[in-house]
């Protein structure tokens, strides 16, 4: 079931964006492989913000991309999601808030 819920949303955001598992950003580098903390993030976006708060989904990505990636390139992918201007315009508008 979650992988049938993956491949949908991974469908539409390929659609819309790019060909691999993190939305408008590579997801490898060498033998650093973290799209599937990409995945957990854009699901926890979509499925969980009724559930978690936008902070709770940001840090989980984080913990996620810090076991799997460069911890330089975690924190990088953390600060764009999290207290980047466009993150905080995306939720925004995601959430209907102004």
């Amino acid at each position: 079931m979650f992988a049938s819920l993956v491949k949908k949303i991974k469908e539409k955001l390929d659609k819309k964006c790019n060909k691999n598992d993190c939305t408008c950003f590579i997801d490898k580098i060498f033998s650093k492989n973290w799209g599937k903390c990409c995945k957990i993030h854009d699901v926890g976006y979509i499925h969980n913000f009724e559930k978690k708060t936008k902070e709770q989904i940001d840090l989980e990505f984080l913990e996620c991309l810090e076991k799997n990636t460069y911890k330089w390139l975690a924190r990088l992918m953390y600060y764009a999601v999290s207290e980047s201007f466009i993150a905080r315009n995306y939720w925004n508008k995601y959430r209907g808030l102004k």
